[in-house]
Protein backbone atom coordinates (compact mmCIF):
# COMPACT_ATOMS: atom_id res chain seq x y z
CA UNK A 1 0.00 0.00 0.00
CA UNK A 2 1.17 3.30 -0.84
CA UNK A 3 1.70 6.36 1.70
CA UNK A 4 0.69 9.52 0.03
CA UNK A 5 3.99 11.98 0.94
CA UNK A 6 1.43 14.95 0.45
CA UNK A 7 -0.93 13.46 2.85
CA UNK A 8 1.27 15.86 6.22
CA UNK A 9 1.37 18.43 3.88
CA UNK A 10 -2.29 18.49 3.39
CA UNK A 11 -3.08 17.95 7.26
CA UNK A 12 -1.31 21.11 7.60
CA UNK A 13 -3.43 23.54 5.29
CA UNK A 14 -6.95 21.28 6.44
CA UNK A 15 -6.17 21.76 10.15
CA UNK A 16 -3.95 24.59 10.87
CA UNK A 17 -4.15 24.46 14.85
CA UNK A 18 -2.04 20.58 14.44
CA UNK A 19 0.46 22.01 12.52
CA UNK A 20 3.19 25.53 12.49
CA UNK A 21 3.23 26.32 8.93
CA UNK A 22 5.33 29.01 7.22
CA UNK A 23 5.16 30.53 3.85
CA UNK A 24 8.02 32.22 2.22
CA UNK A 25 7.90 32.83 -1.63
CA UNK A 26 7.23 29.87 -3.23
CA UNK A 27 8.28 27.35 -0.83
CA UNK A 28 6.45 26.73 2.99
CA UNK A 29 7.86 25.32 5.93
CA UNK A 30 5.55 23.33 8.27
CA UNK A 31 6.10 21.43 11.39
CA UNK A 32 3.65 18.23 12.11
CA UNK A 33 4.21 16.42 15.02
CA UNK A 34 8.16 15.56 15.60
CA UNK A 35 8.81 16.55 11.63
CA UNK A 36 9.83 19.58 9.82
CA UNK A 37 8.86 20.04 5.54
CA UNK A 38 9.98 22.70 3.53
CA UNK A 39 8.36 22.48 0.39
CA UNK A 40 7.40 24.35 -2.84
CA UNK A 41 3.94 25.44 -3.61
CA UNK A 42 3.77 25.69 -6.91
CA UNK A 43 5.60 24.55 -10.18
CA UNK A 44 6.25 26.62 -13.45
CA UNK A 45 4.02 27.35 -16.08
CA UNK A 46 3.33 23.52 -17.88
CA UNK A 47 5.27 21.72 -15.57
CA UNK A 48 4.00 20.41 -11.77
CA UNK A 49 4.58 18.46 -8.76
CA UNK A 50 6.66 19.56 -5.64
CA UNK A 51 9.98 19.15 -4.00
CA UNK A 52 9.71 18.35 -0.36
CA UNK A 53 12.20 17.96 2.16
CA UNK A 54 11.78 16.36 5.60
CA UNK A 55 13.88 16.57 8.71
CA UNK A 56 13.43 14.76 12.10
CA UNK A 57 14.40 16.58 15.19
CA UNK A 58 18.47 17.57 15.63
CA UNK A 59 18.08 16.75 10.88
CA UNK A 60 18.21 12.97 11.55
CA UNK A 61 16.47 10.90 8.99
CA UNK A 62 16.27 13.86 6.14
CA UNK A 63 14.65 12.96 3.03
CA UNK A 64 14.23 14.35 -0.18
CA UNK A 65 11.77 13.71 -3.28
CA UNK A 66 9.98 14.78 -6.16
CA UNK A 67 6.48 13.75 -6.45
CA UNK A 68 4.65 13.99 -9.59
CA UNK A 69 0.88 15.67 -9.94
CA UNK A 70 -0.57 14.33 -13.08
CA UNK A 71 -2.52 16.61 -15.84
CA UNK A 72 -6.25 16.80 -15.72
CA UNK A 73 -6.17 13.94 -18.32
CA UNK A 74 -3.39 11.93 -17.82
CA UNK A 75 -3.52 8.08 -17.48
CA UNK A 76 -0.64 5.62 -17.25
CA UNK A 77 2.73 5.41 -15.79
CA UNK A 78 4.87 8.86 -15.75
CA UNK A 79 8.00 7.04 -16.49
CA UNK A 80 9.49 3.72 -17.60
CA UNK A 81 12.03 1.07 -16.05
CA UNK A 82 14.68 2.57 -18.38
CA UNK A 83 14.11 5.89 -17.45
CA UNK A 84 16.44 8.12 -15.22
CA UNK A 85 16.32 11.47 -12.77
CA UNK A 86 18.03 14.53 -14.37
CA UNK A 87 18.35 17.82 -11.48
CA UNK A 88 19.25 21.02 -12.61
CA UNK A 89 19.86 24.01 -11.63
CA UNK A 90 19.92 27.06 -13.57
CA UNK A 91 20.40 25.36 -16.52
CA UNK A 92 23.20 23.45 -15.57
CA UNK A 93 22.53 19.90 -14.72
CA UNK A 94 23.93 18.59 -11.49
CA UNK A 95 25.34 14.65 -10.45
CA UNK A 96 22.37 14.73 -8.17
CA UNK A 97 20.41 13.30 -10.36
CA UNK A 98 22.16 10.07 -10.09
CA UNK A 99 20.99 9.80 -6.47
CA UNK A 100 16.97 9.87 -7.45
CA UNK A 101 15.32 6.72 -7.29
CA UNK A 102 12.02 6.60 -9.84
CA UNK A 103 9.04 5.15 -8.86
CA UNK A 104 5.65 5.46 -10.79
CA UNK A 105 2.27 3.93 -11.12
CA UNK A 106 -0.75 4.67 -13.09
CA UNK A 107 -1.10 8.61 -13.80
CA UNK A 108 1.48 9.56 -10.30
CA UNK A 109 5.36 8.96 -9.43
CA UNK A 110 7.92 10.39 -7.04
CA UNK A 111 11.77 10.24 -7.51
CA UNK A 112 13.50 9.79 -3.93
CA UNK A 113 17.21 10.65 -3.19
CA UNK A 114 19.68 8.85 -1.48
CA UNK A 115 19.85 10.05 2.17
CA UNK A 116 23.48 10.56 2.31
CA UNK A 117 22.85 13.46 -0.54
CA UNK A 118 20.04 15.32 1.15
CA UNK A 119 22.67 18.25 2.00
CA UNK A 120 23.79 18.50 -1.16
CA UNK A 121 20.25 18.91 -2.84
CA UNK A 122 19.70 21.94 -0.12
CA UNK A 123 23.31 23.43 -0.97
CA UNK A 124 22.08 23.00 -4.49
CA UNK A 125 18.17 24.33 -4.04
CA UNK A 126 19.79 27.03 -1.66
CA UNK A 127 22.71 28.30 -4.36
CA UNK A 128 20.09 28.47 -7.44
CA UNK A 129 19.57 31.62 -8.51
CA UNK A 130 16.60 31.08 -11.37
CA UNK A 131 15.49 28.02 -10.99
CA UNK A 132 15.73 24.12 -10.09
CA UNK A 133 14.29 21.89 -12.60
CA UNK A 134 13.26 18.05 -12.23
CA UNK A 135 13.73 16.15 -15.19
CA UNK A 136 13.47 12.68 -16.36
CA UNK A 137 15.78 11.28 -19.17
CA UNK A 138 13.13 9.33 -21.44
CA UNK A 139 15.53 6.38 -22.54
CA UNK A 140 12.26 5.50 -25.43
CA UNK A 141 12.22 8.71 -26.85
CA UNK A 142 15.92 9.15 -26.34
CA UNK A 143 15.51 12.69 -24.76
CA UNK A 144 14.70 15.18 -21.47
CA UNK A 145 11.38 15.46 -20.40
CA UNK A 146 11.00 18.66 -18.03
CA UNK A 147 8.05 17.24 -15.30
CA UNK A 148 9.04 20.33 -12.81
CA UNK A 149 10.62 24.06 -12.90
CA UNK A 150 10.36 25.42 -9.42
CA UNK A 151 11.75 28.85 -8.13
CA UNK A 152 14.14 29.39 -5.39
CA UNK A 153 12.77 32.49 -3.73
CA UNK A 154 11.87 32.08 -0.16
CA UNK A 155 13.70 28.52 0.10
CA UNK A 156 16.37 29.72 2.60
CA UNK A 157 13.95 31.52 4.63
CA UNK A 158 11.54 28.28 4.54
CA UNK A 159 14.71 26.23 5.56
CA UNK A 160 15.68 28.49 8.28
CA UNK A 161 11.92 28.19 9.84
CA UNK A 162 12.50 24.27 9.18
CA UNK A 163 15.71 24.18 11.33
CA UNK A 164 14.43 26.10 14.12
CA UNK A 165 11.28 24.34 14.73
CA UNK A 166 13.56 20.94 14.24
CA UNK A 167 16.71 22.29 15.80
CA UNK A 168 19.62 21.40 13.17
CA UNK A 169 22.04 23.02 11.15
CA UNK A 170 20.99 22.86 7.43
CA UNK A 171 24.96 22.80 5.96
CA UNK A 172 25.77 20.10 8.75
CA UNK A 173 22.85 17.43 8.41
CA UNK A 174 23.99 14.40 10.81
CA UNK A 175 24.78 10.54 9.37
CA UNK A 176 20.97 9.06 9.98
Amino acid sequence: MRIFTALPLLLAAAFPAAADVHRAGDWSAALIGQTCYVYSNAAARDTSGSLIFSFDKKGYNASFHYEYAPYHNDSGKPWDADDYAVIAADGQESWLGDEVFLEAWEAAGEGHMTGGFVADMVQLVANAQQSVDFMVYRAAHSEEWLYGRFFPGGFSEALSHAASWCEFNPSALPSS
